[in-house]
Formats: structure tokens, sequence, C-alpha cells
């Protein structure tokens, strides 16, 4: 008797809110997580806010067998000072993607960052601040869905081996 394949629930880090361009962007991105059969989950999106929102991260977070941390613009920042510096114009993600990278890590979820192009990485969204791969994108480029897809199996995989 052959079992039917099972998704694979993935933690989704991302803003609830995101330019309307690279909402449509990501459409492509959810493609490709269905085509490689991995259930998206994200707190606001496909699932309510029902205690706290780190509460509700952590427990869905412990239900998921991986973690993708979609590092997206969402904070525009025109000039400013990083210490003590002048910075310009920087963008960063959503504080949450810091956080849910912290609770994966800290729960030891096989975890992916996707780094938008646009995006300054800072704490643990820089390369070498944790034991995870860092994948930078450019969403205006219509091919990163499939620059992906070998990051993202190897992500499957791995889960699969944490898991068994």
């Amino acid at each position: 008797m052959n079992k039917e394949p099972e998704f694979l629930e993935v933690f989704i880090s991302r803003p609830n809110w995101l330019p309307e361009q690279l909402e449509s962007d990501l459409t492509k991105f959810y493609d490709l997580l269905a085509d490689l059969m991995m259930y998206p989950n994200t707190i606001g999106i496909s699932q309510p806010c029902l205690q706290t929102p780190f509460n509700d991260i952590v427990e869905l977070m412990n239900r998921c067998k991986c973690a993708i941390i979609f590092a997206l613009p969402q904070i525009f920042i025109e000039t400013g000072k990083i210490k003590g510096k002048d910075t310009g114009k920087i963008t960063l993600p959503t504080e949450w993607n810091q956080i849910e990278t912290a609770i994966a890590l800290t729960l030891k979820k096989p975890t992916l960052i996707i780094l938008h192009e646009d995006v300054t990485p800072r704490g643990l969204l820089e390369i070498g601040a944790a034991n995870v791969y860092i994948h930078k994108i450019k969403t205006s480029d219509d091919s990163w869905p499939s620059n992906i897809k070998d990051k993202l199996e190897h992500l499957i995989l791995t889960a699969h081996k944490v898991t068994k």
C-alpha cells in the first residue's frame, strides 16, 4: 500500500504588510513551496494570532519542521546613524525576522534565511552571525524562485533528517 506524500510544515518569517509589488512577487515563492510539498505557516497570514505574537510563534514553530526567514524590505530610513556613523538611506526587515530567527535557532530548527537585496543585513541576518545559510535574492529578477529551489530542497532534506 502506497502512502500519500505529506506536506512538510514550514514556519515562514515575513512581514504581514509589504509593498504591493513585493507581495505579488511572493506568489511565485508560494507556488514553489507547494511544488516542493511544503506547507507555509505564518502568524497573521495563514494562522491567526490567538495569544500573544511571541507565544503563538513559539507554538507554531514547535509544530513546524523547519523555518524560512524571509527578510524583506519593511522599514525605510532616510537618514540616521549606526554606531555613531552616518548611514544615509537604509532598508531593514521587520524586527520579527530577528526574533523568529533566534527562536528557530534555539529550537534547533533547520533554518534558511532569504535576504532581499535591498535589506541591510544586521544582527542574525549577517553572514557569520549564526550557523545558518543566508541566500540573497533580487525580486526584480524573475528567476529568483528557481534560484532558491536547490536551497529549499536542501532544507527539506535536513528537516527530514532532524525529525527521524
